[in-house]
């Protein structure tokens, strides 16, 4: 869907990679600087945006109305959301590329409402979700390769994504009814128990695999808290009396994104953060429309 933007992309990469050298172009990411985000500042609608934290340049991506939750693919190309029509209000996923061009429908209409969580397997070709009906959680699969669909899960249990095994063929979940993790193999359907610690979703990993950021009650508030699972060392990052929700390391490990609301739960306006590792904080937006789910993206290009 982008053989001229993304042979360009690689003329890019492969003339720095020239200049600077492999380690010191990954060592700082190629653009740490660009936020994607969903926000309700278009009439109210959530759409998708993207911001350059340097210069506070805002764009929209796309004029998709679609539910605050999306995610980009590990190889920066596509991003996958929810579509939300006027006329069938029944939810439906979309992939597009990742300038917002090229929308396509991978789902049929669903009955019942699509969770905010997706996950992109290593490869970037398989998409797993969940429906959430009134008595279960329903994990389903998209292969992108074969434009097909199917159901992985359809236990009568509530589910959570937590993540993919990084050979691809496992997925794992969290079952909040019987409070235990799961591991289900993609090609065979076969579930069994996940014997390692919790994988948590609100868990976000620093570019070294060394650290990492959660969000933490203190004083009924969610602040953040980096953790060191090697000694199980931590400190608190933020002490600013709001509750923050969506932590995202930065691409080089020098900040982190979240999200900050006044209000308890994830349906209130909520402003854009960035901090660094020393507590510096940056607010990005401010105004009073609704900004969630940042999300670091890297490729060189995007502000031409």
């Amino acid at each position: 869907m982008l053989a001229t933007s993304i042979k360009t992309i690689s003329l890019l990469i492969l003339f720095n990679l020239s200049i600077v050298g492999v380690a010191q172009v990954i060592g700082r990411g190629l653009h740490s600087g660009v936020l994607f985000f969903t926000s309700s500042r278009d009439q109210g609608y959530y759409k998708l945006f993207a911001l350059d934290v340097e210069y506070g340049t805002i764009r929209k991506i796309s004029d998709q109305r679609i539910q605050f939750g999306f995610a980009l693919s590990p190889n920066g190309k596509f991003i996958i959301t929810v579509h939300q029509d006027e006329q069938d209000t029944r939810p439906a996923l979309i992939v597009m590329d990742w300038n917002g061009r090229d929308a396509q429908f991978v789902t049929q209409p669903f009955e019942h409402r699509i969770g905010n969580r997706f996950l992109w397997s290593p490869d970037s070709r398989l998409i797993a979700f969940t429906t959430e009906e009134p008595n279960r959680s329903v994990i389903h699969l998209v292969d992108l390769e074969s434009n097909s669909s199917r159901v992985l899960d359809g236990q009568e249990t509530f589910k959570s994504l937590t993540g993919w095994a990084d050979d691809g063929e496992m997925l794992f979940y969290y079952d909040r009814t019987r409070q235990q993790s799961w591991q289900v193999n993609v090609q065979t359907g076969s579930v069994r128990p996940d014997e390692r610690p919790r994988r948590r979703d609100d868990v976000a990993l620093s570019p070294d695999g060394l650290y990492m950021v959660t969000v933490s009650k203190q004083d009924s508030k969610r602040e953040l808290v980096i953790v060191n699972p090697g000694d199980s060392s931590r400190w608190q990052l933020t002490e600013n009396g709001l509750n923050e929700f969506h932590p995202a390391w930065s691409l080089n490990g020098d900040r982190i994104a979240f999200v900050a609301s006044s209000e308890q739960s994830e349906t209130g306006n909520a402003s854009l953060y960035v901090i660094d590792l020393h507590g510096n904080t940056q607010r990005l937006t401010h105004d009073f429309y609704s900004y969630w789910s940042p999300t670091w993206w890297s490729m060189l290009n995007f502000w031409d």
